[in-house]
C-alpha cells in the first residue's frame, strides 16, 4: 500500500481514486516536503531572557567549583640527610632546616605558655621509616602585650635534628617520605591559624650489603658547634 501512494499521482485521478489519495495522505502514508515555514519552526526559539538566565547560571557554578588559592606558608621547609641512600636494618640523621617569613614567629618546642601550640614535626613513609630522637632547637623568649610570660619562639631560620630508623624489609625499595611540620605563625599584632606544611620526597634504600656514604656532614658539623656554643654559654 505505501509503495502504492509513494509514486508520482497521475495528472488526472478519477473521483475514487481521489479519495483514495487524500486518505493515504492524511494517514501520512505520502511523505510531505518539508517547507520555508516548517524549517523555521521544527525548534523553538528560546527566549533572549532565558539565554541570559541561562549563562549567569554556568557562570555561577564555575565559580564555586573553580579550586580555592592556597594560603600562603609563613615557612619554607629543607631537609638533609646524612647518607646517600637509606641503610636498611639502620639509622641516618636527618637535619630539617626550618625558615621563617621575615616580621614573623613561631611557637617553640615545648611551647611556653603550655597552652601555645607548639611546632613539632613528624614523618610518615611507605616502608614504614621511622622519625625518632628529635631535637628542637633554643628558642628566644618574646614579650607579648597581653600575656604575663614571656612566649617563647622561633625565628630566622632554625633547624631540627633527628634519627630515622630503616626497616630491613625496605632493602632496595625507594621510599616515599613526608614530612610534616605544624605550626602557628604570629607576628606582633595577631596569630593565625595552625597550619601544616607537607614536604614530599623519594628516597632510594640500599639493598643488602650495598655500601652507603656519608653527605652533608658539613652542615651536620656546623650545627654540632652552634649546640656547643650554646652549650657554653649557659
Amino acid at each position: 500500500m505505501r509503495e502504492l501512494f509513494t509514486r508520482p499521482l497521475p495528472a488526472r485521478l478519477s473521483p475514487g481514486m481521489l479519495l483514495l489519495a487524500m486518505v493515504a495522505l492524511t494517514a501520512g502514508l505520502i511523505p510531505r516536503t518539508i517547507d520555508a515555514y516548517d524549517a523555521k519552526n521544527t525548534a523553538p526559539a528560546v527566549p533572549a531572557t532565558q539565554q541570559n538566565l541561562d549563562e549567569r547560571s554556568t557562570e555561577t557554578l564555575a565559580e564555586e567549583t573553580a579550586p580555592k588559592k592556597k594560603k600562603p606558608e609563613m615557612i619554607s621547609v629543607r631537609p638533609f640527610l646524612s647518607v646517600d641512600r637509606l641503610p636498611p636494618g639502620g639509622e641516618c640523621e636527618i637535619l630539617i632546616y626550618v625558615t621563617v617569613k621575615e616580621g614573623w614567629h613561631i611557637n617553640a618546642n615545648p611551647a611556653m605558655p603550655d597552652n601555645f601550640i607548639p611546632t613539632t614535626v613528624t614523618l610518615k613513609s611507605k616502608h614504614k621509616c621511622e622519625l625518632t630522637s628529635i631535637k628542637y632547637p633554643k628558642s628566644h623568649p618574646m614579650t607579648l602585650a597581653g600575656i604575663d610570660e614571656p612566649v617563647h619562639t622561633y625565628d630566622g631560620r632554625i633547624a631540627i635534628r633527628g634519627v630515622i630508623g630503616i626497616p630491613i624489609t625496605a632493602a632496595g625499595q625507594v621510599d616515599e617520605i613526608e614530612i610534616h611540620v605544624r605550626y602557628q605563625a604570629c607576628n606582633d599584632k595577631s596569630c593565625l591559624s595552625p597550619t601544616t606544611l607537607t614536604f614530599k620526597t623519594k628516597v632510594p634504600v640500599a639493598g643488602i650489603g650495598q655500601e652507603v656514604k656519608a653527605v652533608n656532614q658539613n652542615l651536620f658539623r656546623a650545627e654540632d658547634e652552634k649546640e656547643a656554643e650554646e652549650s657554653e654559654q649557659k
